[in-house]
């Protein structure tokens, strides 16, 4: 189960609740960057685990595209509960 899913999505998986890059710093390929470095230290600390899952509002073009440079993909489900309005839900394995 995890908490960016609500729900089993399939795989032992851990949910990322919120990463942001300060406007100032995007576009350098930190994101991307700072994404491959978690994945790589939650490999080692967690190897029982399969993927990595988040959650990103569907109006925030710039962040799905760079979670898709860093190798997530879009699950073609949406999340429609909570107040940050509807999120698609991507994954990544590690």
């Amino acid at each position: 189960m995890t908490i960016v899913a609500r729900r089993s999505i399939g795989e032992a998986s851990i949910g990322l609740r919120a990463f942001f890059l300060d406007v100032d710093w995007q576009g350098r390929g930190l994101g991307t960057r700072a994404m491959q470095a978690c994945c790589d230290d939650l490999r080692q600390r967690h190897p029982d685990r399969r993927l990595l899952a988040l959650n990103v509002n569907c109006r925030n073009v710039a962040a799905i595209n760079a979670y898709r440079k860093a190798g997530f993909v879009d699950t073609g489900e949406l999340y429609l509960g909570g107040s940050a309005g509807p999120q698609h839900l991507m994954v990544r394995k590690l």
